[in-house]
């Protein structure tokens, strides 16, 4: 598994009525697990048809063992024959061509294979390269003038670099979940990074990222069989641009990043990986088009928002699905702004998910629909919502400007209802829960949370079903409060951040954590006192603390005990000690960890 085929391919050894014979005449037959089927017919993307595709993109075959993916040709109206490798995916269910140069800008591009395409006529595959609009550039990184200490977030004396938003529970009953809160403050002039709670609302670990980067959607996934964290960071707002997805072990340590594929940096709006070892993330990319349906010019800039499916360990793109070719822009609530002239956003893609059957789930913010879309294909095969829905929803379950739509494992459908597309927002967001039926072409609304303080947003949000069958909903932008719901509509849990920052996403997960760092010790001596401050960033299974002291580095006794009070616990000395040092204890009395030694500082 994971192997990397490097066999080169002189595409240009193909004539194109040799293309047509290949692609006609010859079937893929593979046999085993995973999915495959003999006589199978090979999904490609970018996705035949696709009207816009990036310039930088890759050939993906997907669904077919990389050893009998023997001939592969690739031609440009413009570009002509295109030399190549091709790549093996990590899980060997297929292969990525790489060509040798990029593609024209407007050109139309066939590919064609020993095996039979998803989509192919007359023998291959095809798709158009996007032309650029003129005059759109990036944006460039932003700076949020983070001060050192804001008034109102946390500070720790063992840990003085260290500054994350506190936390107001106004809100916790007894049925409340005991699992950690993960969510990634930004915005203000404090610290940005992806931080754990636990409970109570107590720091259990915090990650600030450099001034100007910024964070969303921190959660815990599963990579490698092993529980990780995942977040995405960047230095831009997202859109345009992007970031980087990290991924982190149990100790903090990144083991895999994640950057985007075909030329698409990793968008704001979606990092979620997969338990098959793929990351799922959104970008965006300003493409000239005729914008006429939305008030509009002809070739003017419009905003097409792209979902796609990374191989983590390859970086390839293992699936590939453009808004434009697939949503009409008259299902678009946006329209061209003549005084600004700027791109139409016409759909802003904001969540990817993968349904049960393993075809994928997409929410477009500015359609105000939710769409289930077929893998192979790129057919949508249902909408939820919007100006086209499938469903026919009463008033009371229709949505707005929504985000982060998703399958339960209870086989429902969560998302976010922001129920406002443009500021200032004038309804109370609500968390929604719909149960499709979808032979009989029926949504029908199972639950609807909403914000207890009845406040609404235009931007993020989320919902998380946890296994209780209680609901966590993060309330977006502008919006600092998240919140817990029992399945009867009972709030269990409410609180929210102090400076006045907010979270892209919130979640609930249990975590367990052994940071690959000493745990930290400040000793503070004050009118003859001395205290001991102690801290482990991102331990989970601290106890008790025990601390060392004595004259000299070598003959140190335990002199102090305590119970873990939080994020730090301060703990009292019986004397000025010369040297101290503290040890990590679990509930088992084994010592997790120590510190270094210290010397007291005066207060």
């Amino acid at each position: 598994m994971g192997r990397r085929a490097t066999t080169v391919f002189a595409a240009g050894a193909f004539s194109v009525a040799a293309l047509v014979a290949i692609a006609c005449s010859s079937v893929a037959h593979t046999s085993g697990g995973g999915g495959r089927s003999d006589d199978a017919v090979v999904a490609v993307y970018p996705l035949a048809g696709t009207p816009d595709a990036s310039s930088s993109s890759e050939i993906s075959f997907r669904g077919i063992d990389p050893d009998k993916l023997t001939k592969v040709n690739v031609v440009g109206s413009k570009s002509g024959r295109h030399a190549g490798k091709l790549e093996a995916h990590s899980d060997e269910m297929g292969a990525s061509f790489v060509p040798a140069k990029p593609f024209a800008a407007g050109e139309r591009v066939h590919v064609g294979a020993n095996v039979r395409l998803v989509g192919q006529r007359g023998g291959s595959v095809s798709f158009r390269v996007a032309v650029p609009p003129n005059g759109i550039r990036p944006p460039k990184g932003f700076s949020d003038g983070a001060k050192r200490v804001v008034p109102g977030s946390n500070h720790f004396i063992s840990r003085p670099d260290l500054h994350p938003p506190a936390v107001k529970v106004t809100v916790r009953s007894s049925s409340a979940s005991d699992d950690d809160v993960f969510l990634a403050p930004k915005g203000g002039h404090g610290q940005n990074g992806p931080l754990i709670l636990d409970s109570e609302g107590r720091t259990v670990w915090f990650h600030p990222v450099r001034r100007g980067f910024k964070t969303y959607d921190f959660r815990r996934a599963t990579y490698e069989g092993k529980p990780v964290l995942t977040w995405w960071q960047g230095a831009t707002a997202g859109e345009y641009g992007g970031g980087t997805g990290v991924i982190a072990d149990s100790s903090y340590r990144v083991i895999a990043t994640v950057r985007g594929g075909n030329g698409y940096p990793a968008d704001i709006h979606e990092f979620r990986v997969t338990p098959h070892g793929t990351a799922l993330i959104t970008a965006y990319r300003p493409i000239r088009w005729d914008i006429r349906p939305l008030g509009g010019p002809r070739g003017r800039a419009l905003i097409d928002s792209i979902a796609l499916e990374i191989d983590i360990k390859t970086g390839h793109v293992l699936f590939e699905w453009h808004s434009v070719g697939h949503i009409p822009l008259k299902e678009s609530y946006s329209h061209f702004n003549p005084r600004t002239g700027s791109p139409v956003d016409y759909t802003h893609l904001n969540s990817v998910a993968l349904d049960d059957d393993g075809n994928v789930l997409i929410s477009a913010r500015n359609t105000s629909t939710a769409y289930k879309v077929d893998r192979k294909s790129g057919r949508i095969l249902w909408r939820l919502g919007g100006k086209r829905s499938s469903f026919r929803l009463p008033k009371y379950a229709r949505f707005v400007g929504q985000h982060d739509f998703k399958r339960a494992e209870d086989g429902t459908y969560t998302l976010f209802d922001n129920a406002n597309l443009l500021p200032p927002a004038k309804w109370a967001s609500r968390g929604l829960v719909f149960s499709i039926d979808v032979g009989a072409r029926k949504a029908r609304l199972v639950h609807a949370f909403k914000q207890p303080q009845g406040r609404g947003t235009t931007t993020q949000g989320g919902v998380q079903v946890l296994s209780d069958e209680h609901y966590v909903v993060g309330w977006g932008g502008g919006i600092r409060d998240f919140s817990e719901f029992a399945a009867d509509g009972r709030l269990v849990f409410d609180a929210h951040l102090v400076p006045a920052v907010h979270s892209y996403r919130v979640y609930r997960f249990g975590w367990h954590g052994r940071p690959d760092r000493k745990p930290d010790i400040k000793v503070v001596t004050r009118k003859g006192r001395s205290v001991a401050y102690v801290s482990w960033n991102g331990a989970t299974d601290v106890a008790t603390w025990q601390v060392l002291a004595g004259t000299s580095q070598d003959g140190m006794d335990v002199v102090a005990r305590a119970p873990r009070r939080g994020f730090e616990t301060a703990i009292r000395l019986p004397r000025r000690p010369k040297f101290v040092a503290a040890k990590a204890v679990s509930d088992s009395g084994k010592v997790l960890a120590g510190s270094k030694t210290v010397t007291p500082t005066s207060g």
